[in-house]
């Protein structure tokens, strides 16, 4: 029987392989590639740190505190949504998986990432954009003057010289520890962008911290349970993929109310908050494991992947060009989709891990 469920995902990590806003400072910082990358892993690692250590952070606010610099570095929504679409990624099978899976429920996509680049994705993979959540806003909106840019340029050169984050975390509490070097390496960060930070005294920075909702960790809550609000539908009837520390509290949410959620090629964070890894190079198993979900919720999900072999599939119903296409990417063994167990958690936490960096390149060890 047909259940009223419906999938919630993110974008990043599920359906295409970049993550733009760190693409984008790396194409985009006046050093080069490898200044620009590095620069985006220092701030990504600080916000990681934000997110486990501040209530009320919102996980990928990275992409709040890159945006002064983009501007400076003459970044604008033209330049951002063109070099989205040229360079785009997208997994193999996954507009046949939102295609399939849009016709028998209804499919919200979460991103972190900024609207000017992810919503030419969305219209392309056919999610309508009230379907779409994001972090909504525009490069072209603010501007800066020349000495604003300069004070921007001399404190992405501090930072380049900064240590990158790193901490240990405490058995009891789970919480970071940090060596001292570390704490105050977060300390200045917390100068640079926090509220009396330096950056706070260039009115358009005010101004974006001010309008600018980042879309990430508790912007996920806040997504799902809209688009359940929407909907009508309840927690325990929605699905959740998501690949990243973004994803943490809505995969917790979702999770904790009974509903189905996946960690897609996730890191430590994903898989630890996921009932079920998939560690896939096509995204059509996706699309069996909703097919179930719209019969049978959770537990007919959770009987196909404690059986997940052809047969199982091959029986579940789905329609026949689909099921050639999953054939086609999968012709021998499937791919790894599994349950999480505590038992299992740190083998699954590394295997995922690894074949994330293997699949999205170094991208991939961004939380």
């Amino acid at each position: 029987m047909v259940q009223k469920v419906q999938w919630d995902t993110d974008g990043e990590g599920v359906h295409f392989f970049n993550d733009i806003a760190a693409e984008l400072a790396s194409v985009f910082h006046p050093d080069g590639k490898e200044a620009g990358e590095s620069d985006f892993d220092k701030k990504s690692k600080y916000d990681d740190l934000l997110e486990l250590t501040r209530p009320g952070h919102r996980a990928g606010t990275t992409l709040l505190f890159e945006i002064p610099s983009l501007i400076a570095w003459g970044l604008h929504n033209a330049l951002a949504e063109d070099y989205t679409v040229k360079n785009l990624r997208m997994i193999p099978g996954a507009i046949e998986t939102l295609t399939y899976v849009s016709k028998i429920m209804p499919v919200f996509l979460i991103s972190t990432t900024y609207s000017v680049c992810v919503a030419p994705i969305a219209k392309m993979a056919g999610i309508p954009v009230e379907n779409l959540y994001c972090t909504w806003m525009s490069f072209n909106k603010y501007s800066l003057s020349p000495s604003e840019i300069r004070l921007i340029n001399k404190l992405n050169q501090e930072i380049a010289t900064m240590p990158k984050l790193d901490w240990t975390k405490d058995e009891k509490t789970g919480k970071p520890i940090l060596a001292k070097e570390m704490q105050e390496v977060a300390k200045r960060m917390d100068g640079i962008f926090l509220e009396n930070g330096e950056l706070m005294n260039i009115p358009a920075y005010r101004q974006m911290v001010s309008e600018i909702k980042i879309a990430g960790g508790a912007g996920k809550v806040e997504a799902i349970q809209d688009s359940c609000r929407r909907t009508g539908n309840s927690l325990r009837d929605t699905a959740f993929a998501d690949d990243s520390i973004t994803g943490l509290q809505g995969l917790r949410l979702v999770r904790e109310n009974g509903g189905l959620t996946l960690s897609v090629n996730g890191n430590k964070y994903a898989v630890a908050e996921a009932e079920f890894i998939c560690l896939l190079n096509n995204a059509l198993p996706l699309a069996a494991l909703l097919f179930a979900f719209s019969r049978g919720g959770r537990e007919a999900c959770m009987r196909l992947v404690q059986n997940w072999k052809w047969l199982t599939i091959e029986n579940l119903g789905l329609e026949k060009t689909l099921a050639d296409q999953l054939h086609r990417a999968y012709p021998k063994d499937l791919p790894r989709v599994e349950l999480v167990t505590k038992e299992k958690l740190a083998r699954q936490i590394k295997e995922s891990e690894d074949y994330r960096t293997y699949i999205k390149g170094e991208v991939g060890k961004l939380g």
